[in-house]
């Protein structure tokens, strides 16, 4: 039913996509595979860490480091019932 689904905003560039997916999956599971449908350029720059996903829902905003929030369901993630996640550049490891 509705209680088990969370609904997620994407912003990536100018752009917004919204969809639903069950509170229980994985981020692993849900999101990056869904943003892969997309463009395929995406997980393999996320999980790379050239890419990364922050939770935009609540301020401020909190990135998603993949190695750590991978297996967590989005519910884990603060992302039910409903959350905003935004597809930005890491910042340059290389700048200090």
């Amino acid at each position: 039913g509705e209680g088990e689904q969370t609904k997620i905003t994407f912003i990536i560039s100018d752009k917004r996509f919204s969809r639903r997916f069950p509170s229980d999956c994985s981020l692993n599971n849900s999101i990056l595979n869904w943003l892969g449908t997309l463009s395929s350029v995406i997980p393999a720059k996320v999980i790379s860490g050239d890419w990364i996903l922050m939770n935009t829902t609540m301020f401020p905003s909190k990135p998603m480091e993949f190695c750590e929030s991978k297996n967590k369901t989005l519910y884990a993630l603060k992302l039910w019932p409903s959350g905003t996640v935004e597809l930005s550049m890491a910042q340059s490891r290389e700048e200090s």
